[in-house]
């Protein structure tokens, strides 16, 4: 039911939150150079200055990293599980 909670979490409230941001900044143009996580940080230095992007790289790979962290754990669990106990 978590990891279900977290999807829902993830894509409304993170999601549209950077959609906002970008849109509300100007900063998006159809055919333009930037797209992703260079466009995000552009529109986060475009408000709060250069030390956003700095910020918002640390952000994402703090993610990246618990996301891996956390799969593992769980992929540790199901080991044991199948495993039964010895």
């Amino acid at each position: 039911m978590i990891q279900s909670f977290g999807v829902y979490v993830d894509t409304w409230l993170v999601c549209s939150a950077t959609a906002f941001s970008v849109l509300l900044t100007g900063e998006y143009s159809i055919g333009g150079e930037l797209t992703g996580v260079s466009l995000v940080q552009q529109s986060l230095a475009s408000v709060y200055g250069t030390w956003a992007p700095s910020v918002l790289a640390l952000i994402v790979f703090l993610f990246a990293f618990s996301s891996i962290v956390g799969n593992y754990f769980y992929g540790e669990i199901n080991i044991t599980f199948f495993e039964g106990d010895k």
